[in-house]
């Protein structure tokens, strides 16, 4: 359907770069470079939305992104909607949480591998952990947080679960907070 058929000679970059063009602006020629554990949804009118993973970047270089795609199995284009078209000279996005509960177009979450991802019935994405940075640590971390896409407005929405992750010593990751079931006495 797209993207590239080869992979690079050596020297010419890691891996089949992305080709990025404008941003909100869909091509024949645009196209996300090769990608590992990013997150995809489909939305109501059938378009693919993928999201973050190990990817090349504009240049062919290889690192983890925080950056965003539409694909359009009508037209058979692909959109860049948002986030870099180059890896960041420390490896890895930050998440920009905002205020928990408001959608901002500033909102992001980090760069990530392998979040469980879901649309509902609104047609609204939802994102919940992976291994990436939270909001201050440049690091891949366990994540145990919550992100809501709006594809209408174009922006991110922190819903829940922890901005940071808990780092001691050699061990990272947040604790699961649990509820006790009313009916049944029984703890899960």
């Amino acid at each position: 359907m797209a993207g590239s058929s080869s992979f690079p000679q050596a020297g010419n970059g890691s891996c089949p770069p992305g080709v990025f063009g404008s941003i909100g602006v869909a091509a024949t020629g645009n196209t996300p470079g090769g990608n590992f554990g990013g997150q995809a949804w489909t939305d109501n009118n059938g378009n693919l939305w993928l999201f973050s993973g190990s990817q090349c970047d504009s240049t062919g270089h290889d690192g983890s992104m925080n950056d965003l795609w539409m694909y359009s199995p009508t037209s058979t284009e692909w959109t860049w909607v948002a986030g870099p078209d180059v890896n960041s000279a420390v490896d890895h996005y930050v998440g920009v949480y905002g205020t928990l509960k408001q959608a901002s177009a500033s909102n992001t979450p980090g760069d990530r591998l392998q979040g469980a991802t879901w649309t509902d019935t609104t047609g609204r994405f939802w994102l919940f952990g992976g291994e990436g940075p939270d909001s201050v640590t440049a690091v891949p971390l366990p994540l145990n947080d919550l992100w809501m896409f709006d594809p209408t407005s174009k922006e991110w929405t922190w819903e829940g679960g922890p901005d940071t992750v808990i780092v001691t010593g050699y061990t990272a990751g947040n604790p699961g907070v649990y509820a006790c079931l009313l009916y049944t006495s029984r703890c899960v």
